[in-house]
């Protein structure tokens, strides 16, 4: 069996697709997503890369390349476009990488970028949220086509409530900002503010829950680790208060525990930021919530 399709046959919780001419990365991402049984599949070009696709679409593409022509931003721009191929995220496996190429890359139809050398740390705060939140999604949808056909009703979802449509853009939006980290809140609310968000910053869960119970926020961003209510305890209070919950809820986190990024993405969360970030890098994701 050929080391593109290696592993295909496994029970799995994602399919991660590296296309690649150096297959030594390929066994270096292998080895490290099959202990999280995902799959690892390996195209060195993209005629590779095509059979690949169709013997078995992967949930995430991961692309080496450090500069994207116009050639490869209209490949990624094709895939983002298909019906099909849309929901593919795709991620650059870059050596290095500025922070001005790091936010041009997601006008380019990239999703996100993986820095190398391969670290395990790296790998999975990067890409696992993704599977997971991929997973969620399938989970969901089974669930929602079993409610349909059982003729529940649907519910309003978070968005109406608050008002939100896809498409405005972020410009005069409220967020609301919980990380117990002064530097790291103190820098990500600059960065917020300055691309339009109306951001209102707290330093505990605690202090989220009470303006979350007051005001109407349109994204919400946690901080795992908190003193008094972590992020986690936010979330479960939003499960049981659902007219208050933002459209969108990111986490940010110091861990990539596969049982955080899971229970996170159970309780709905949208995205997943993993410390350290780029603050611009962060933000331009966020937007991409509501674009």
């Amino acid at each position: 069996e050929s080391a593109r399709i290696r592993g295909s046959r496994r029970s799995h919780r994602g399919v991660v697709l590296l296309v690649d001419s150096d297959t030594h990365h390929f066994e270096e991402l292998e080895e490290i997503l099959a202990r999280r049984e995902i799959i690892t599949l390996h195209a060195k070009d993209h005629s590779e890369l095509a059979q690949c696709w169709f013997t078995r679409p992967p949930d995430l593409l991961l692309y080496r390349q450090d500069t994207v022509d116009a050639q490869d931003a209209r490949f990624f721009q094709t895939l983002k476009g298909s019906a099909v191929l849309k929901t593919v995220d795709i991620v650059l496996l870059v050596s290095d990488y500025a922070i001005s190429k790091r936010t041009a890359i997601f006008d380019q139809g990239v999703d996100d970028f993986l820095e190398l050398p391969l670290l395990e740390s790296e790998v999975m705060g990067r890409l696992l949220p993704r599977l997971e939140l991929k997973r969620g999604i399938r989970t969901r949808g089974r669930d929602h086509d079993a409610g349909a056909a059982g003729g529940s009703t649907e519910t309003k979802s978070p968005s109406s409530a608050t008002g939100t449509t896809k498409g405005e853009g972020t410009e005069g939006l409220r967020v609301l900002l919980a990380d117990d980290d002064p530097p790291i809140r103190g820098l990500l609310a600059f960065h917020l503010e300055k691309a339009g968000w109306d951001v209102c910053a707290v330093e505990d869960g605690r202090q989220a829950v009470e303006e979350l119970a007051k005001s109407t926020f349109d994204l919400a961003v946690l901080d795992v680790n908190m003193p008094i209510m972590s992020g986690f305890d936010v979330l479960d209070w939003l499960a049981s208060h659902a007219q208050r919950r933002p459209a969108k809820v990111v986490m940010l986190t110091a861990m990539s525990y596969e049982a955080s990024v899971q229970r996170a993405f159970e309780l709905g969360v949208d995205e997943f930021l993993s410390k350290p970030f780029d603050p611009l890098v962060a933000v331009t994701r966020i937007k991409r919530l509501f674009a």
